[in-house]
């Protein structure tokens, strides 16, 4: 057994550009396991300034990795191998505290996407599916609340870290947020939770509610419904998908696979066949792979 700093948000840059001297001592101090030097640090900097939106993340961060062991353990991995990996074990009662934490700073402000990128990461790396998806939902929520005018570190204005001009802040704060979103359905719920589930359906209906137009949206709803046996919905959220995204090989490709779900080979013949002639690599080389099988298919069901 050992113990490991934990860095969970440090990809998403949850740590923040908090007071300038104790950014890097703080960070320095968890990654080097000297927990109450870093835990004095906070208390330090918590007197000098206390109503400083980023004490509430380094406190997170403390609880998140004081106590955290990590353990080499076999099975699959959360990229989907199998071998011998570092498995993180977290202690329950300090994940409610740091949970906490941040909890409190977004209800100072809402509006930092980097606190609920934090927020999400956490629970997922802890496998607490449920917590994450309640977290998902709220953050979805607010994005269409704020009409998706996210802040980052430091509250610096999202538009700002992502170099884009002002007025393309709301398209710009919906793309970061879809693919964050994106990115924990397809690691962590497809391969490790039960998206059959009531919470899991929870995240699809907040997105196809708040954003009934976004193709990652219609295609998160489609795999919900796919796997819980409903295809005519399934096939229905992908042709919307596809007309308000012609260039998506992705949902493209999911559409051919429903049509040759329910027995519509021919409409799914159609579908790839389209894609063989796309000018975009990944897509054709999904469709011609995809006609090979469906042929195969068709010549096993005339023998």
């Amino acid at each position: 057994m050992k113990k490991l700093f934990i860095a969970l948000c440090a990809a998403l840059f949850c740590f923040s550009a908090f007071a300038v001297d104790y950014t890097q001592e703080f960070n320095s101090l968890l990654m080097s396991g000297e927990y109450d030097e870093a835990k004095a640090l906070v208390e330090k900097w918590e007197s000098e300034d206390p109503k400083n939106y980023e004490i509430n993340i380094a406190w997170f961060n403390y609880y998140l990795n004081v106590r955290t062991e990590v353990r080499n353990v076999m099975g699959p991995m959360k990229d989907g191998r199998y071998g011998l990996y570092a498995q993180p074990f977290f202690n329950d009662e300090d994940m409610v505290t740091a949970q906490n934490w941040l909890g409190k700073a977004l209800k100072i402000n809402n509006k930092r996407l980097d606190v609920h990128f934090g927020r999400i990461s956490s629970y997922l790396k802890a496998d607490k599916y449920e917590e994450a998806s309640k977290a998902i939902v709220e953050m979805i929520n607010v994005s269409k609340k704020i009409k998706n005018q996210w802040y980052w570190t430091a509250d610096a204005p999202l538009y700002e870290l992502l170099g884009v001009p002002k007025t393309s802040w709301t398209e710009a704060g919906a793309d970061m947020l879809f693919s964050g979103l994106n990115d924990y359905i397809v690691s962590y719920l497809y391969a490790y939770s039960d998206t059959t589930s009531p919470w899991f359906k929870s995240i699809v209906d907040a997105e196809v509610k708040n954003y009934p137009d976004n193709t990652w949206g219609l295609n998160h709803a489609a795999r919900y419904y796919q796997l819980s046996g409903d295809l005519n919905e399934t096939i229905k959220l992908l042709e919307k998908a596809c007309k308000l995204d012609p260039t998506d090989y992705v949902v493209y490709g999911n559409l051919g696979l429903a049509y040759e779900e329910v027995g519509r080979l021919e409409d799914a013949r159609k579908v790839y066949v389209d894609m063989c002639g796309w000018d975009n690599a990944d897509a054709k080389a999904w469709a011609e792979e995809s006609v090979r099988l469906l042929d195969e298919k068709e010549a096993g069901i005339t023998d």
